[in-house]
């Protein structure tokens, strides 16, 4: 026995043009289980197809982000690297006078 399941949910596209289109997304899900003995002992073929919709509609609206957003987070995104490339460098810079001193003063194992 084949058991199929339907799920239906309403959506709209909404480009940045300002047009829309109307659309359904669908979901699947397929079950197959031995069906059960008549009482002549034969097992009867079926095919089931449930179908469920979807009370909450989806909307997917497209947007752009100005230019001059883009150029801030490109700023932001430089200017982070070059703090943590800072911050590895002064760690790597005061490790290595340490280790420098320690040389010196003899205590390196």
């Amino acid at each position: 026995m084949h058991e199929y399941f339907v799920k239906i949910v309403p959506t709209t596209y909404k480009k940045a043009s300002g047009e829309a289109i109307s659309s359904n997304q669908y979901s699947v899900t397929e079950y197959f289980r031995q069906g059960e003995p008549t009482a002549s002992g034969t097992v009867l073929p079926g095919v089931y197809f449930f179908y469920e919709m979807s009370p909450i509609k989806v909307e997917v609206t497209e947007t752009r982000k100005p230019f001059l957003g883009f150029i801030v987070q490109l700023c932001a995104i430089i200017g982070g690297i070059f703090t943590v490339m800072g911050m590895i460098d002064a760690s790597v810079y005061h490790g290595g006078k340490v280790i420098r001193k320690k040389l010196q003063l003899g205590k390196a194992d």
